[in-house]
C-alpha cells in the first residue's frame, strides 16, 4: 500500500493503514518504517516514539486476529539489545496476531540526505530473507539493500561491497517465487527511471517477479513520489501506482491482467510533486492559508500558480509591494495573474516607508547602492511577515536555485518564508515549468510576464543581466558545478569562459564560483527548500561557511 505517513505519529499511521487494507487481499505490504514515518531524524532519540510504535504494532496484531486469512509485511524498528539505544530497520511478516519472521536492513545509507547510521545499525550477520505465505515463497529486503552502487558526488563508494559481501543473500532468490522490497525512496528528477532500472535488473537477472512498495508524501525538504510497481520475471511492468498520490493497488501473482502504464514527463512530475509538497507542508503543520509577495516576475508567478494547484485559490493571498522603481507593467501583470488564477491581491506601496528609513540618517550620510536595494527587500519582507502573522498564513519564499547559488537574495527580505517551492529549480527550469502549465491549463500566466527580461526592480532600469551572465549559460555552469561538485577539467573551463565572453557576460567563471562560495551563509539560513534535484541546498548540502574555495588556475587559452 502506497500511503502518506506523518512522521512521529505511529498510532495515527496505524489507523490509516488499517482503514486502507482491502478485505479480499491475501498479502498486504507497507512501505519502509511506515508507522514512525521516514525519516524520523532525532525524533528517534525520544523513547515515547518507540513505545507508541509498539502500541501501533499491537493494533495491527489485533486486526490480524480478526482477519486470520490475511498476511502482512510491515516496516518498523526493533531495538538492538547488544548495541544500547541503536535500532534495526526491519520488515516483519505478521499473521494471526504474531510476528512470524523479521528481516533486518543490511545497508544503511549515510550520504546526501541520508543519515541512518545516526540511530540504526546494519545487520551484518547472514539471515534468512525467505517468507512462506500460502504455498508461495517471498524474498524480502528493505530499500537500500537492493542498490549495489552507492555513490556520492560522481564517485562510486566501494566500501559497501567489502562490508556486505559476506552477508549478500541473493543466492536465496533461486528458492523464491517473488521478490518484495519495502522502501521510502526519495524523489529527484530522473529517480523514477533510475529506480525502475535497478529493480528490472533484479527481475531479469534472477527471473523473478518484483513487488516494490514505497512511501509517498513530503517530509520537510524531502519528497517521496511513491511510484510503487510490480514487474514480472522478465522485468516487464505489470502495475504502476500513481506518481505522488496515495494508492492501494492489488494484483495477482498470476498476472492475468496488465495495468496500463502511464509514462509522465519531467514537467508533469514537477507540477505534481511540488503541489503535493505545498499541500503536505500545510496539512502536516495544520495551516490552510498561504501568503506571498507578487512582483510581476516569473518566480513569484510560478509560486502562486503552484500554491493554487495545491490548495483552493481563495486560500492564497498575495501582496504587490511597489516602490518608485516598480514599473506599471509589473502592476498590470500582477493584477492579470491574480485575476486568471483567482486569488486575492493587495497593493501596498512601500515608497513612503523607504523614504522614512532614509530620513533617519543624516543628510551627509552616503548610502551604498546595495544597501538601498536590500532595504527595499527587507521592507517588503517585514510587511509580508506582518500579514502572515496577523492572518496565520504560511509565507512562501519565492527565490529560485540560480539566485540562491549566486547570493542574489536578501536575508530577512525576499528570503523570508516557511518554505521555498522553487528553491531547487534553476531559472530556466522555472520558465520551462511555467510554459508547461500554460500549455496544460491555458495561458493563465500572461505572455508578457514570460517574455520580459528578469529584474528585481530595485534600481532604475535594472535587469539581472547587468551583473549576471545570461541564465542559459549561468544555469549550465551552476548545474554542472553543483551536481559534479567542482569537477571541471581544462576543456570545461575554457568552454565556459568562452561562452561567457561571447555572451558579453559582466563576470567570468572565476567570479561566478567566488560569488557562489561567498553566499554560503545565506543558504545556511534559507527556508525549507523542496528537493527535486539529485544534489540540492538544504539537509543534504554540507558545505562550510568559513572556508577558502579550492579553485584551480583557469587557463585563458587551450
Amino acid at each position: 500500500m502506497q500511503l502518506n505517513p506523518l512522521v512521529g505519529d505511529p498510532l495515527k499511521n496505524a489507523e490509516h493503514f488499517l482503514k486502507s487494507i482491502p478485505s479480499t487481499t491475501d498479502l498486504v505490504i507497507s512501505s519502509e518504517l511506515f508507522f514512525i514515518g521516514y525519516p524520523c531524524r532525532d525524533l528517534l532519540s525520544i523513547k515515547e516514539l518507540l513505545i507508541q510504535e509498539i502500541e501501533a504494532l499491537k493494533l495491527i496484531k489485533d486486526f490480524s486476529l480478526k482477519n486470520p486469512d490475511q498476511h502482512y509485511i510491515i516496516g518498523h524498528t526493533r531495538a538492538s539489545t547488544a548495541h544500547g539505544s541503536l535500532l534495526f530497520n526491519c520488515a516483519s511478516h505478521l499473521h494471526q496476531g504474531k510476528i512470524i519472521k523479521t528481516i533486518r536492513k543490511r545497508k544503511l545509507p549515510n550520504y546526501a540526505i541520508f543519515n541512518e547510521e545516526r540511530f540504526f545499525i546494519p545487520e551484518l550477520k547472514a539471515q534468512d530473507h525467505l517468507l512462506t505465505i500460502k504455498d508461495q515463497t517471498f524474498f524480502v529486503e528493505i530499500c537500500e539493500d537492493a542498490w549495489s552502487d552507492i555513490s556520492a558526488f560522481d564517485s562510486k563508494d566501494i566500501r559497501p561491497d567489502a562490508k556486505y559481501s559476506q552477508v549478500c543473500p541473493y543466492s536465496q532468490l533461486q528458492n523464491a517465487d517473488a521478490y518484495i522490497n519495502l522502501s521510502a525512496s526519495p524523489y529527484h528528477l530522473g529517480k523514477t527511471k533510475k529506480r525502475l532500472g535497478v529493480f528490472k535488473e533484479i527481475a531479469k537477472t534472477n527471473s523473478i517477479p518484483v513487488f516494490f512498495c514505497s512511501q509517498v508524501g513530503a517530509q520537510d525538504n524531502i519528497l517521496f513520489d511513491g511510484s510503487s510497481f510490480v514487474l514480472d520475471s522478465k522485468g516487464k511492468q505489470k502495475l504502476q501506482a500513481p506518481f505522488s498520490q496515495e494508492a492501494v493497488n492489488t494484483i495477482s501473482l498470476l498476472f492475468e491482467k496488465t495495468q496500463k502504464i502511464e509514462v509522465i514527463s519531467d514537467w508533469q512530475e514537477l507540477e505534481s510533486i511540488l503541489s503535493l509538497a505545498i499541500k503536505d507542508y500545510c496539512s502536516k503543520t495544520k495551516h490552510d492559508k498561504l501568503m506571498l509577495g507578487l512582483s510581476g516576475g516569473i518566480d513569484s508567478a510560478l509560486c502562486a500558480y503552484l500554491a493554487c494547484l495545491a490548495l483552493p485559490q481563495n486560500n492564497l493571498k498575495a501582496l504587490y509591494l511597489p516602490s518608485q522603481f516598480s514599473s506599471q507593467l509589473s502592476k498590470q501583470l500582477s493584477e492579470e495573474l491574480a485575476k486568471n488564477l483567482g486569488f486575492e491581491l493587495i497593493t501596498h506601496p512601500i515608497e513612503s516607508l523607504y523614504k522614512s528609513f532614509l530620513e533617519l540618517f543624516p543628510k551627509t550620510h552616503k548610502h551604498s547602492p546595495l544597501s538601498l536595494e536590500n532595504l527595499q527587500s527587507r521592507i517588503r519582507g517585514t510587511l509580508l511577515m506582518k500579514y502572515s502573522n496577523e492572518e496565520n498564513r504560511l509565507l512562501i519564499a519565492t527565490g529560485n536555485k540560480s539566485e540562491l547559488a549566486m547570493g542574489y537574495a536578501t536575508l530577512y527580505g525576499d528570503m523570508n518564508g516557511a518554505f521555498s517551492p522553487i528553491g531547487d529549480l534553476y531559472k530556466n527550469e522555472v520558465y520551462g515549468l511555467c510554459h508547461y502549465l500554460n500549455y496544460k491549463y491555458g495561458n493563465k500566466i500572461p505572455s508578457d510576464l514570460l517574455q520580459r527580461a528578469p529584474s528585481a526592480e530595485l534600481a532604475a532600469d535594472q535587469v539581472d543581466q547587468d551583473s549576471l551572465p545570461h541564465y542559459d549559460i549561468l544555469d549550465t555552469i551552476l548545474k554542472y558545478y553543483i551536481e559534479k561538485q567542482g569537477s571541471f577539467n581544462d576543456k570545461h573551463i575554457i568552454a565556459f569562459n568562452d561562452l561567457l565572453k561571447k555572451s558579453n557576460s559582466p563576470i567570468d567563471l572565476n567570479k561566478v564560483l567566488q560569488l557562489f562560495s561567498r553566499s554560503e551563509f545565506k543558504r545556511f539560513q534559507a527556508s525549507v527548500i523542496f528537493k527535486v534535484q539529485e544534489r540540492s541546498f538544504g539537509s543534504g548540502w554540507d558545505m562550510p561557511i568559513l572556508k577558502k574555495l579550492p579553485l584551480k588556475e583557469f587557463p585563458d587559452e587551450p
